[in-house]
């Protein structure tokens, strides 16, 4: 015998590692696990979507622009949620997405579509 995740009811399992049920059960379970998750991971995707959104537009088609930092968070840019890091030049750049933020000396943040520099 064995308990359901879901259900916590007891059955016969018909296979030695069958968890669940039935396939039903199953797909309940894990989309009920799924939906937690994004619950829980909600605000920070959606910071990350604006900063990429406001990227984009600051780019305006162009696959690489300079622009000072100043620009981008009046702009409404949070640039401690970032994706990922790429090595530029020695430097290490915050990404979002595809998007990398290369910050100059002067006071300007280079903006490349990656695949770019």
């Amino acid at each position: 015998m064995a308990i359901d995740p879901l259900t916590k009811q007891e059955f016969s399992p018909s296979r030695a590692n069958q968890l669940f049920a039935n396939r039903r059960n199953q797909i309940s379970y894990n989309n009920k696990k799924q939906s937690e998750k994004r619950k829980q991971k909600a605000s920070i995707d959606a910071i990350l979507s604006k900063n990429r959104d406001i990227l984009l537009e600051a780019l305006d088609g162009k696959n690489e622009i300079i622009i000072p930092e100043q620009v981008l968070i009046s702009s409404g840019l949070v640039p401690k949620y970032h994706t990922h890091s790429i090595k530029i030049e020695n430097k290490v750049c915050p990404s979002i997405y595809e998007i990398i933020l290369q910050k100059q000396d002067n006071g300007t943040i280079k903006i490349i579509r990656d695949g770019k520099y």
